[in-house]
């Protein structure tokens, strides 16, 4: 369960990354 929160925020992350570097 833990690591699925983890592999969720870590996609999370990564997805705002992208959103801020595209803008």
């Amino acid at each position: 369960m833990t690591g699925l929160l983890l592999m969720l925020g870590l996609v999370l992350k990564l997805g705002i990354t992208t959103i801020i570097t595209k803008k």
